[in-house]
């Protein structure tokens, strides 16, 4: 995996009722990014309940960084959600 993640956590954003996704992703492609962008897909069992963008800064190779994002759902969905994956897009 080019760019596995852990610690993601959901939970309620300040000040909205969104959800904001938190976590750590590690860059093992060998290439730096000013910006490299990841799709986040969330699933209620097989089916999408929703998808969100990611952006990490200043991500170097075989650095680890924390990110942040708040996603376009009502933070009352967090019980449904069942699975989840981090998708690398693109990056510059």
């Amino acid at each position: 995996m080019r760019f596995p993640y852990f610690n993601v956590e959901f939970k309620k954003n300040y000040g909205s009722d969104l959800i904001l996704v938190s976590g750590e992703i590690r860059n093992y492609s060998g290439k730096s990014y000013n910006t490299a962008a990841y799709k986040i897909i969330l699933y209620r069992k097989s089916k999408i309940l929703s998808t969100g963008i990611i952006k990490v800064y200043d991500f170097k190779a075989h650095f680890t960084r924390a990110f942040e994002a708040v996603l376009d759902i009502n933070y009352k969905m967090i019980p449904k959600i069942t699975g989840f994956d981090i998708v690398f897009e693109s990056g510059f």
